[in-house]
């Protein structure tokens, strides 16, 4: 496993609060998800079962977890339980068959069940294998993917890219020129960009599949 969120540190030198994270890797034994004991829950994934068209069957059953609203959570399983399909219901790109997936609340009392729209907004995701969903030539082109284009975006344009220039900072990517085709990159540098990515749209929960590999 690895970690996601963070102790604080700050991006590019400046500082910021911790973030929520969420990472998933292989190794354990157990694909058993624990609850944290510390702090009050942030994300809450209760009874979540999953089972994809044309899968055969379910690919979660009973799933529960508890994220607490500041440090890392860390899911440990064998090959094929579910640790990252859990990440994508978590980060809003599917939705659960049954069961549901809270997201903001500081305790039971004001917890919200959102959908997926909902956690997509708020949830970034960084996949085992980011470099499967590029949609840019370049690095600055695959940075700004998505950016607000229309002519009074101008303060929200210039707000991501000093954010930008953060993240690269953060993943270590600051020396690479922007006009660098991404299929040049090496894995380790794919993995670090879809990172910045992520770091850029300031997420509240960070969710990172294998979050080792290749880095």
């Amino acid at each position: 496993g690895g970690a996601g969120g963070g102790r604080g540190e700050g991006i590019g030198g400046r500082k910021l609060a911790p973030a929520r994270g969420v990472a998933a890797g292989g190794g354990g034994r157990r694909g058993r998800a624990r609850a944290s004991k510390d702090g009050a829950k942030f994300v809450e994934v209760r009874e979540v079962g999953y089972a994809p068209a044309g899968a055969g069957g379910p690919v979660l059953r009973e799933c529960t977890l508890a994220v607490p609203r500041r440090g890392v959570t860390r899911i440990v399983g064998r090959w094929g339980t579910g640790k990252s399909t859990l990440l994508t219901l978590i980060a809003g790109l599917s939705e659960p068959t049954t069961g549901r997936v809270t997201l903001g609340g500081d305790g039971a009392e004001d917890a919200r069940a959102t959908t997926a729209a909902d956690r997509l907004a708020e949830v970034g995701i960084v996949f085992q294998f980011p470099e499967r969903h590029f949609l840019g030539k370049t690095v600055l082109q695959e940075l700004t993917f998505g950016w607000p284009t229309s002519a009074n975006a101008f303060a929200r344009r210039r707000a991501l890219a000093y954010r930008m220039h953060d993240a690269l900072h953060a993943v270590g990517m600051e020396g690479v020129p922007l006009d660098t085709e991404v299929r040049t990159l090496s894995g380790g540098y794919k993995r670090r960009l879809a990172l910045a990515i992520q770091l850029v749209r300031d997420p509240a929960v960070l969710c990172l599949d294998e979050p080792l590999a290749g880095l």
